[in-house]
């Protein structure tokens, strides 16, 4: 991390400023509070590198919405970031925290309530040199700068592997948390996954498992997490291990890291055995009649890469997302390749998985007609109407083109795969009959 030292360096400077009531040093101050370091860590790595590193900073906006001034907070809070990176939800938390008589005083109380690990020195450094800015910015003083030591203080925060700060996460009463999101083998003795996983998922558990009972955890976490059909058993057992408080979808990180995010807060709890009923997402509206009332709903099964065609003789037609036009009728498919599993028989809705929140359509579409059964790939959902008609499927691929469509699934799912079970539960503007 050597091209982003002269930064930190930058900010130890500033922090150590003796001449702090300037408008220049005010002016940046205010930056390096807001956003600065991700911009400078930006120009310092290239984007290849910092998504390997899973270096994106959270942000004054984003931390301050997970962690917002509360209050009535006890206290004796401890607040601990086990992945703190630059300080951002530390910074936010310490917005929480009173200030005392003198810069001095306010640094060591300040420092007996902020615990914070990363791997990264120059990412402690970073905070540490932040969260003094913060105090002085505060207090509205430089009285005791002079011969301050910034390895000394906030000695709570600390260079070292967050999961492995067991003693950290017994004095915390609320552990705040940004995880990396890259992809990890699932842990040893993992029971709600398998393969690849997010690391924030893992992270997360982790938390929950070396956190006292009691203890608050917000996390901003990958919505994939929220709303992805294949970490259902990971929600269970958050919803098994702590008390739910808030669920708050937030949409991008930044345009960078180009992943949606929600912020979850719970509370630390025994095991109940009975979880508690949660709504991970939007309420189904029971009287209202859905996709899934209407049409089949299934994943396309052919794997190319998997489902090999030597030696096979069935010879089918064959769509996958990128031969078919979006919004238009297929009538004659003229790929075709050996398969000689499940089949559909059109008229269906060929439903593109693949899809953001920032797309102009959540479920591009396309009718699939003719006398022929299909093989159809993995990266397109099929819609069959039960009543077989292609009306149905016209109707179904006008309510996909709506703003209401958009808006009911970027709040229902912003994960970039949409899954069988959203498809299902698309309301169709039809009252269901009592």
């Amino acid at each position: 991390m050597k091209a982003f030292r002269p930064y930190v360096e930058r900010l130890e400077r500033m922090a150590t400023d003796s001449l702090a009531q300037s408008d220049d040093w005010t002016s940046r101050v205010s930056s390096a509070l807001n956003g600065e370091p991700g911009r400078e860590l930006a120009d310092a790595l290239s984007l290849r590198t910092r998504r390997k590193m899973g270096a994106f900073f959270t942000g004054e906006v984003l931390a301050q919405k997970a962690v917002p001034t509360t209050k009535g907070l006890p206290r004796r809070t401890v607040f601990l970031d086990a992945a703190c990176g630059v300080g951002d939800l530390l910074l936010a938390a310490a917005r929480n925290l009173p200030t005392r008589n003198s810069l001095r005083a306010t640094l060591d109380f300040w420092g007996s309530r902020l615990a914070g690990c990363d791997t990264n020195e120059e990412f402690v450094r970073a905070s540490k040199s932040r969260l003094v800015l913060l105090a002085r910015q505060r207090v509205r003083t430089a009285d005791g700068i002079e011969g301050l030591d910034l390895q000394s203080v906030f000695p709570l925060i600390q260079v070292r592997d967050g999961l492995n700060a067991i003693d950290q996460f017994t004095a915390a009463t609320w552990v705040v948390l940004n995880p990396p999101y890259g992809y990890v083998n699932a842990p040893e003795g993992c029971h709600w996954a398998s393969g690849k996983v997010t690391a924030a998922a893992s992270f997360f558990e982790a938390c929950l498992r070396h956190s006292t009972t009691g203890t608050r955890i917000t996390a901003i976490l990958p919505d994939v997490l929220r709303s992805g059909t294949r970490y259902e058993q990971w929600r269970q057992m958050v919803t098994e291990q702590s008390a739910v408080n808030r669920i708050e979808p937030h949409g991008l990180f930044d345009r960078n890291a180009d992943v949606d995010v929600f912020i979850l807060d719970v509370t630390k709890q025994s095991n109940r055995g009975r979880p508690q009923k949660v709504h991970w997402l939007a309420p189904v509206n029971r009287n209202q009649t859905t996709v899934g009332d209407l049409f089949d709903v299934h994943v396309g099964p052919v794997v190319p890469h998997r489902h090999q065609q030597r030696g096979i003789r069935v010879c089918v037609p064959y769509i996958h997302a990128r031969a078919i036009p979006s919004w238009a009728r297929v009538r004659r498919i003229a790929e075709r390749r050996r398969f000689t599993g499940n089949l559909f028989r059109p008229p269906f809705v060929a439903i593109r998985r693949t899809s953001s929140p920032k797309d102009t359509y959540r479920a591009t579409g396309t009718l699939i007609t003719g006398v022929r059964a299909v093989g159809v790939e993995n990266h397109l959902i099929v819609c069959s109407p039960n009543d077989g008609t292609i009306k149905s499927c016209r109707q179904l691929l006008q309510q996909l083109k709506s703003q209401e469509t958009n808006d009911w699934l970027n709040a229902r799912i912003r994960c970039r795969h949409l899954t069988v079970s959203a498809i299902e539960q698309l309301p169709c503007g039809v009252r269901r009959h009592e």
